[in-house]
């Protein structure tokens, strides 16, 4: 059965075909949105320290005995899944767009520009539902979408399966300003410094009506190479599109807002870079093939590191 793109980003792609006028509009939403790491073998370890409160105690003396034994060290591993991305296009249902745009189409098509241009393009789909499964995996029901990509699921299931707890984000502009305090309210000390908001595009909407209140002094925006920048109290907040769409479509949480240090969300690939595989002709038709293999692992390192407010799913 031929592959569509359908199956592969969840953008009602039909055909191959509409991939070439199509711009994900990632720019840069991959690695706003989580730690890429490139080149990590498989079994990886990842160790995090935690330290309980209240070490201090009065000192009885030079007879008083007492050792702090509240260090604890836990030990993940990068447990990489093998991800394929299957694709077969037919030159010729192509063949009045590229010659529109001037591609020459010869017979070595593995060669052309459009064999090329057609690789960077898928390779911006790729980006982005990796993105998707980094945050959504294994958050909705498998049967019914298809995921089940990563062994231990994306971050949101990671940190339901934690001991830690989601609190309820009610989508209200007072829900998201109540949420954003309370994330900042109860993150660990030691990581605030270095923490940052994950939000997705319905709870950015309410965001920036804060930016409109009149009696507003937390919410701020900054211009960065003319791009507007949010900031709640300081903190950056980071917008995540492509994940927002996807839950929507999938019918997942709608709406999360994620308070965490950056690299305490990790998205790991074995090899250095992942790049679409050149396109091979099919002995017995006119189809072009590329079959794509490589190997991915979503990590949340330390749940306790995290806040999570998610919207009820209905």
């Amino acid at each position: 059965m031929a592959f569509t793109f359908t199956d592969l980003n969840k953008l009602n792609l039909n055909a191959l075909n509409e991939v070439i006028s199509l711009t994900v509009g990632l720019a840069g939403e991959i690695s706003q949105g989580i730690t890429v790491m490139n080149g990590i073998p498989n079994g990886t370890p990842v160790v995090s320290l935690t330290a309980a409160d209240k070490a201090l105690r009065k000192s009885a003396g030079c007879n008083g005995e007492y050792f702090y034994n509240s260090v604890t060290d836990k030990v993940k591993y990068y447990q990489h899944a093998p991800i394929e991305l299957p694709i077969e296009i037919c030159l010729q249902s192509l063949w009045g767009k590229m010659v529109a745009k001037g591609i020459n189409l010869d017979d070595n098509f593995s060669e052309t520009e459009l064999a090329g241009f057609i690789q960077s393009e898928v390779l911006k789909v790729l980006e982005a539902d990796l993105l998707r499964l980094a945050w959504l995996d294994g958050n909705v029901e498998v049967s019914a979408t298809g995921y089940g990509i990563f062994t231990n699921g994306g971050i949101i299931k990671q940190y339901k399966d934690s001991t830690m707890t989601e609190k309820v984000l009610a989508l209200t502009t007072d829900g998201v300003l109540t949420a954003l305090r309370g994330a900042i309210d109860a993150q660990r000390p030691d990581t605030l410094d270095n923490s940052e908001f994950f939000v997705t595009s319905n709870v950015m909407r309410l965001y920036k009506n804060l930016l409109q209140t009149r009696d507003n002094s937390v919410a701020q925006s900054d211009i960065v190479d003319g791009r507007p920048v949010y900031y709640f109290e300081g903190y950056k907040i980071n917008e995540l599109r492509h994940v927002s769409n996807a839950a929507t479509a999938d019918g997942s949480d709608t709406a999360f807002i994620a308070f965490t240090p950056k690299d305490n969300i990790q998205i790991a690939l074995e090899s250095a870079g992942t790049v679409i595989a050149p396109f091979i002709q099919d002995a017995k038709s006119r189809n072009y093939y590329s079959q794509t293999l490589f190997a991915a692992d979503a990590m949340l390192v330390a749940p306790e590191k995290m806040q999570l407010w998610l919207t009820a799913r209905a």
